[in-house]
């Protein structure tokens, strides 16, 4: 038994999950969160990485796209599924 196994989540650390905008896999999404809950933290908070070429951050994978709308709502919803907690930052970078 880990030392987190009968922790409430209230008292697992938080990690600060930086991502690419929305030039993410749906399932690589889900599957990194397992692992993060698996390593013992009580959730996420979701930052887009600031230095993302131009090129990317001007895509349909920038953030405030439709894109970036439903990658946040796969990490909502698998965060959720996990009984983890999400912040997420209010702008990139």
């Amino acid at each position: 038994m880990r030392i987190w196994d009968n922790l409430d989540n209230t008292m697992r650390p938080k990690v600060r999950y930086w991502v690419p905008a929305a030039a993410m896999e749906e399932e690589d999404l889900r599957e990194e969160l397992r692992q993060l809950k698996e390593r013992g933290f009580g959730g996420v908070e979701v930052v887009v990485l600031g230095g993302l070429s131009k090129d990317l951050a001007c895509s349909e994978d920038g953030w405030g796209t439709p894109h970036w709308d439903q990658m946040v709502d796969v990490i909502a919803d698998e965060t959720g599924k996990l009984g983890l907690t999400m912040d997420i930052a209010i702008g990139p970078g």
